[in-house]
Order: structure tokens, then sequence, then C-alpha cells
């Protein structure tokens, strides 16, 4: 094989691999937050934020939501993974056992917050 095509061929391999590749990328699912409180999960769900409705609450999906974030006594204990909920205004987790509210550090665009 003269040199001309053993490159060709090396460019034509290459490309297959490639595009071998595309559909499972295209296929992976989103990354799944962490969020350790199942009854925090099931409350994100219901204020809507999963938006494809698959059941699970994608770290884009917090990303991108910017609704009022209301969960108001649903017995949430820890608010892990509303730190990826950078988007939102307003968060209601009012009558809930909370402890720590470090995860909402950096939630600066909060102009309303209530952890009563």
């Amino acid at each position: 094989m003269n040199k001309p095509m053993r490159k060709i061929t090396a460019l034509l391999a290459a490309f297959l691999l490639a595009a071998s590749l595309l559909p499972a990328v295209a296929l992976a699912a989103p990354a799944e937050a962490a969020i350790p409180d199942e009854n925090l999960k099931n409350a994100l769900i219901e204020a809507g934020v999963d938006k494809n409705g698959d059941g699970v609450v994608a770290v884009e999906e917090l990303n991108s939501f910017s609704e009022p974030l209301i969960l108001t006594n649903k017995g949430i204990a820890d608010i892990t993974g509303l730190e990826h909920c950078v988007n939102v205004t307003e968060l209601d987790v009012s009558i809930n056992s909370l402890t720590d509210v470090k995860p909402l550090e950096k939630l600066v665009k909060l102009v309303r917050l209530d952890i009563s």
C-alpha cells in the first residue's frame, strides 16, 4: 500500500471510530444531582424541577430552574443539592428540619429566602 493510500485508510478508520462513539455520547444520561434527602428529591420533582419527567433530578435541570422554589413543610432535613439552583431567586424551605444551610451559599440570585 502506498503512502497516500495508508493515510486515507488511517483517516477513514479514525472517522469510523469517532462516528461509532457518537450514539453513546448522545444517549448518555445527564448527571444526576447528589440529593441524599429523599424528601427533598421528591419535593423538587413535585415542584417541576424534573423537566423531562424521568424521575431523576439532574444537575442541569437544577442549574436552569429559575421559578420560585416553594418547599414548605416537606419533611426535609438535608438541603444538599440545592447548591445547583443558581438561578432561583425565591426559595422557601420553612417548616422543615434543617440543621445546615451551607448549600445555599452559592445562590447569589436569591432575593427572597425563608428558612424559618
